[in-house]
Formats: structure tokens, C-alpha cells, sequence
């Protein structure tokens, strides 16, 4: 009796430690099914928790250096011009910055003058002059405005700043994040 009572309790020993949770002999839950399924729905949550702080802080702008491919809050967008770097300085087109933020613009052609608005927030700029006035206060840029293929490109730093958002270079990806809260 001892033996067969021996003998069932040694069984039962390995049949528990061979269908134990996440060992390679319980094929409906591993460890490598479990840390994959984990890293999916932590994945999807992460998505959907940037999504909704996208909606409620503002814009979140992505562009890429030479490419016309851009996302704003995770939505595609097309550019008609590609970001460039002048002088070590990143330049964005001006209107879709611009109205990323909101901003209402009024060209001047034969001065090659902008000016764009966006509540109390207003500035003024000419092509190839290396002054922005910012509510009534010149600044002094590195770089001048430019046109490019009829768009105007700008500083990044001065423009973003202006409006009071938060740029960010992510140099492995030659990608700029700019951040704008409403």
C-alpha cells in the first residue's frame, strides 16, 4: 500500500511540475505566449493613452528631414515641402507649422512679407531678412526666412517658441517632435 501510495504521489508530482503554467510543456500558457500577448495589450494601451493625451494637451508634430511625410497627433499628413537643415538649423514650411497651431496668415507678395496671428500672439517676418518681430519685439535668427519651390521655410526654434511650443531632435530618425498645448 505504501508503494502504490508512493508511486501516486510521485505521478502526481510530475504530472504538476510538467504541466506547470508557463513551462514548455503547457502549450496553452507559456511564458514567451504570455510576455507576447502582455506586450500587445500593453502595446494597444499605450497607443490609445497617447491618442486621447494627444486630444487633450494639443498638437504633436512630427516631420523628418527631407521627407514630405509628416503625422500631427498620429494622423498622416503630406507636405508640400520637405523640412531641410541651413547652417545647422532646422527649417520647417511656415504654413503648415502655422496652421498646425492655429494661426491665421496674411501674405504680402511684392514685400515678401508674412504676418500670422493666433490669438494675442502675432509675427512678422520677410524673406531673406534674419528678423522675426514677435509681438512688437525683433528677433535676431541665424537663418533667414527663405522660399522654397514658392513655400516659405523657416527656423523651427524661433517659430515654435514663438507660440510658445516645445521642439524636440531626435537625430537617429533625422525627425523633429514639436509639441503645442492650446
Amino acid at each position: 500500500m505504501k508503494k502504490w501510495l508512493l508511486l501516486v504521489l510521485l505521478l502526481s508530482c510530475v504530472f504538476i511540475l510538467a504541466a506547470t503554467p508557463g513551462s514548455a510543456e503547457d502549450p496553452l500558457v507559456t511564458k514567451s505566449w504570455v510576455d507576447s500577448y502582455l506586450n500587445k495589450v500593453v502595446g494597444e494601451a499605450e497607443s490609445k493613452l497617447d491618442a486621447l493625451t494627444d486630444e487633450l494637451d494639443g498638437k504633436n508634430i512630427n516631420l523628418w528631414i527631407g521627407k514630405t511625410s509628416a503625422t500631427v497627433n498620429g494622423t498622416a499628413k503630406t507636405l508640400e515641402v520637405a523640412p531641410l537643415l541651413s547652417n545647422g538649423r532646422t527649417m520647417v514650411p511656415l504654413r503648415f507649422i502655422g496652421e498646425c497651431f492655429g494661426a491665421v496668415f496674411v501674405w504680402d507678395n511684392s514685400l515678401k512679407h508674412v504676418t500670422y496671428t493666433k490669438g494675442v500672439t502675432k509675427v512678422s517676418l520677410c524673406i531673406n531678412q534674419k528678423n522675426i518681430v514677435v509681438n512688437g519685439v525683433s528677433v535676431a535668427t541665424d537663418v533667414p526666412a527663405v522660399l522654397v519651390n514658392n513655400r516659405t521655410m523657416v527656423p523651427l526654434r524661433v517659430i515654435s517658441e514663438s507660440f510658445g511650443a516645445k521642439e524636440n531632435w531626435i537625430s537617429s530618425e533625422k525627425r523633429v517632435n514639436i509639441i503645442y498645448e492650446d
